[in-house]
């Protein structure tokens, strides 16, 4: 309804003749997408595996990022090839705060007498994006480090608190 009601305009994606359009046209896998950028000219099907692989792949923690493959040594000018794997910018700033608990500790994430006297985290104060994936792969850390006996409590921080929020007492 808000389409028809705000007038929008509709993108093609299976080219289909509109003028015998019906649902066997559109289920029968003769189409072929259109608009659709890398996907153009693959079938409904084709397209739908094409498209869910692309996104899982996008959503793993790590992924590939295939630039500047080939490089060289900066000392030596030998040639070397360049790690690719990357990991979302949240995963690297998931477990910072157990740091704070001993930042001199070079062997350790953390030590876990310390951190039972400062875990968890009463509140968390950021931004609403935060809500997401930043807490979620904190969360995520957090549970796998106390199933693994690194940390004593399975819950990084009590309360969220985003910017614009009134009530932090509640």
């Amino acid at each position: 309804m808000f389409c028809i009601t705000c007038t929008c305009t509709f993108i093609d994606v299976p080219s289909v003749d509109e003028n015998s359009l019906n649902h066997h046209d559109v289920l029968d896998n003769e189409n072929r997408l259109v608009n659709s950028v890398q996907f153009n000219g693959l079938t409904r099907e084709e397209g739908a595996k094409a498209i869910t692989q692309l996104l899982e792949w996008r959503w793993l923690v790590t992924y590939q990022k295939p630039k500047n493959l080939k490089t060289t040594y900066p000392k030596c000018g030998s040639v070397a090839t360049r790690e690719t794997d990357a990991i979302d910018t949240f995963v690297d700033s998931t477990w910072y705060f157990l740091r704070y608990i001993n930042p001199m500790d070079a062997n350790n994430i953390v030590n876990k007498d310390l951190a039972s006297q400062w875990l968890p985290v009463y509140f968390y104060l950021g931004g609403i994006e935060h809500a997401v994936l930043h807490l979620l792969y904190s969360r995520f850390i957090m549970h796998f480090l106390y199933d693994i006996g690194v940390v004593p409590v399975k819950e990084p921080f009590e309360k969220l608190i985003t910017q614009a929020q009134k009530d932090i007492c509640s």
